[in-house]
């Protein structure tokens, strides 16, 4: 078994000095570039018995853990409160709010779209809209619409 770290072989075979990239997950790598790093990388350094045991323990340890979020952070994963990114998500609302120069209403996908462009993170919209609509129920933004998706609301600081 060999696992590629696909940002660092990424950033090995085809960041250039003019423009430096890093992906948040594989999937923003064409599947052109990835078969080109899995080329280059396939003979790289092949696991051990015991490496790999510790890895199917560290997943084992994942999936019986009942936690909603996780972030990788200092080269592992961990759990966080699933309310982690409730203010960054509010102080979004109000960096658009002050932006517009008045409080009316913002699409949900705007805000949505916002705040997972400038995470470095990589969270899912369904995440982010789930924890805007638990903000909704707990008071903190209006909302106007209907929440059958996003799209179809939007909101406001209350």
């Amino acid at each position: 078994m060999v696992i590629i770290n696909t940002n660092e072989a990424y950033k090995a075979h085809f960041n250039r000095a003019e423009f430096e990239f890093t992906s948040l997950h594989t999937g923003e790598l064409s599947a052109e570039l990835l078969k080109q790093i899995y080329e280059k990388k396939k003979s790289s350094h092949a696991f051990t018995q015991t490496e790999r045991h510790a890895l199917e323990q560290q997943w084992v340890q994942l999936c019986e853990d009942q936690d909603v979020l996780r972030i990788w952070e200092t080269d592992k994963i961990i759990s966080v409160p699933e309310t982690f990114y409730d203010e960054y998500i509010i102080q979004t609302v109000k960096k658009v709010h002050e932006e517009k120069k008045h409080n009316d209403f913002i699409k949900s996908a705007r805000i949505i779209g916002e705040v997972i462009g400038h995470l470095n993170q990589y969270v899912g919209d369904q995440f982010i809209e789930y924890r805007i609509r638990r903000l909704i129920v707990d008071g903190i933004f209006d909302m106007e619409g209907v929440p059958k998706g996003m799209r179809y609301y939007s909101i406001k600081m209350r």
